[in-house]
């Protein structure tokens, strides 16, 4: 939830809060190369008549605590509200588990491929209007994702040093036509 729902917002704090003052019932870390960072989760049952909001059966805030293993970077505490339509588990250890692994999912998918599309093709800033224009462009853009994954420009370098800039230089230099040309090669979609 953010601050466009602010009636939404205001009554998840005032379930919310008296919460945080609790132990969470789900803890997790996650120990990066230049970062640790800890999530906490805290749930509360609610209705979709409660809410004013279709289908939500619980809502949450998830407490993230970010401590850099380096010095310049900066420490950062921060709690993000939300709500789900997962319906309640018994367990409240088990339910915070479960509602904690799919808010981490999201913001995987998020990483993968949202802001992949944003930072290399400025997605947020497109000005088409037409749905249908923005499907087919949407379409391209992953397919051109898929490409790069896929190491359809065959410049030999490791999978995570595979980048669309790579693939674009190459499809510049070479034709879009050696890129496309991987789909109709015997072995493209093995891995």
């Amino acid at each position: 939830m953010k601050d466009n729902q602010p009636t939404l917002l205001a009554l998840a704090h005032s379930l919310l809060d008296p919460l945080l003052e609790q132990v969470s019932p789900c803890t997790t870390v996650i120990k990066q190369a230049n970062r640790i960072e800890t999530h906490r989760i805290w749930c509360w049952p609610v209705s979709a008549e409660q809410m004013d909001f279709p289908f939500v059966r619980q809502i949450f805030a998830i407490r993230r605590t970010v401590q850099p293993t380096d010095r310049t970077q900066p420490a950062s505490d921060e709690i993000a509200y939300g709500l789900t339509s997962i319906a309640p588990d018994e367990d409240p250890q088990a339910n915070a588990r479960r509602v904690l692994g799919t808010f981490r999912t999201h913001w995987s998918i998020e990483a993968k491929s949202h802001a992949r599309r944003d930072k290399s093709f400025q997605e947020d800033t497109c000005q088409v209007r037409n749905h249908n224009a923005a499907r087919v462009l949407v379409a391209f853009r992953q397919m051109a994702i898929f490409l790069c994954e896929m190491n359809a420009h065959r410049i030999r370098l490791k999978k995570d040093k595979r980048c669309l800039p790579e693939l674009f230089r190459c499809c510049s230099y070479n034709g879009i036509s050696s890129a496309l040309a991987w789909f109709t090669r015997r072995k493209a979609f093995r891995v």
